[in-house]
């Protein structure tokens, strides 16, 4: 008779610990501000750019690989769209064209990391040099100098993303559609079993080419639909436009206890609570009055590191655990033999 036991996510509780704990800590600290309906908002709506630009790096993490060039690609398909729209004077053109721009450089990613088999890090550093490099030119010295009159302005129906009847809506169905790929496709399945083995997941048939290609896609392209969310908020591009998004993004996939191993352990849900930490920690700084780079940046990095050491001692707890409970199973099924 097989042994079951009911198999608690430690993770997942760590992760949910972490956000209660850091709430609670800037909930005493800003005196009750933290829950403040503009708190609150503001919490929300800082957490959406991390969150869909997360989403399509949740695909990349379940393998193991990594992309860091989601910001400079959220950078310049941006600027590619909008620069575009300005000069057709067709407003609507910077939706397709920024998301086409953004997936372009996604599957370019996925060509060379599944195809050419270099490594996701080498590439996609290589793109985050280059593309910000891009960006700094093109807006300090092409823009200002040549094109004045192209430094774009939130317009038309990117303004859209603004409303909350439209905004809310369309950032719970992305979420809803990459929890159902993730978790009820192959694709997703075929993802999480290449991070938990990839030799074995070739032996048994799977597409390693061609998972790779498109998860670096999607990747891309919700890059692009975080930029769109971004022009809407910040109303045009900048020469810091997607700067450390991916280094924000990583924050949160290590504050949500996601392994960077990537496999069955990536979940949707983790990825939610590591951003509302996230979103928590820089608000509660913000109310505190570290606004300045330096307080914020320090201040971040040092929580991020804490947030590091838990879930490492989590996971040395988790594996002596499951190393206890298989003991105990063995035992169980020797007494059960024997008698």
């Amino acid at each position: 008779m097989k042994i079951r036991r009911a198999k608690m996510d430690v993770s997942m509780l760590t992760s949910v610990i972490l956000m209660v704990g850091i709430f609670v800590v800037f909930l005493f600290l800003t005196g009750g501000n933290e829950i403040s309906k503009f708190s609150l908002t503001n919490i929300i709506d800082s957490s959406i750019i991390y969150i869909i630009a997360g989403l399509g790096y949740l695909f990349v993490i379940a393998m193991g690989s990594a992309d860091l060039s989601i910001g400079a690609n959220l950078g310049i398909s941006c600027i590619i769209g909008t620069s575009l729209a300005t000069i057709w004077g067709v407003d609507w053109t910077a939706i397709p064209v920024t998301l086409a721009a953004a997936l372009g450089i996604g599957l370019i990613n996925g060509v060379l990391v599944g195809r050419l088999k270099v490594p996701s890090f080498m590439v996609t550093v290589a793109w985050l040099l280059g593309i910000r490099g891009m960006i700094i030119y093109t807006q300090t010295e092409v823009f200002e100098e040549l094109f004045p009159t192209m430094y774009y302005q939130t317009a038309g129906p990117l303004l859209l993303l603004k409303e909350s009847f439209v905004k809310y809506p369309l950032f719970v169905a992305l979420i809803v559609v990459v929890y159902l790929v993730l978790t009820h496709t192959k694709f997703g399945h075929y993802c999480r079993s290449i991070g938990e083995n990839e030799l074995v997941a070739r032996n048994v048939g799977v597409p390693i080419k061609n998972v790779k290609l498109w998860a670096f896609g999607l990747s891309g392209l919700m890059a692009g639909v975080a930029g769109l969310f971004y022009l809407a908020r910040n109303g045009g591009t900048n020469n810091t436009i997607g700067q450390n998004l991916e280094v924000d993004v990583i924050a949160c996939i290590f504050a949500g206890c996601i392994l960077v191993t990537g496999g069955y352990s990536t979940k949707l849900p983790k990825l939610l609570l590591g951003c509302f930490t996230f979103a928590i920690l820089k608000n509660g700084l913000g109310l505190m009055g570290y606004n300045t780079a330096f307080a914020k940046e320090l201040s971040q990095g040092l929580v991020i590191i804490l947030i590091m050491f838990a879930v490492i001692k989590m996971k040395d707890w988790e594996s002596k655990r499951a190393v206890t409970i298989t003991r105990e199973d063995e035992v169980a099924l020797t007494d059960r033999a024997i008698s």
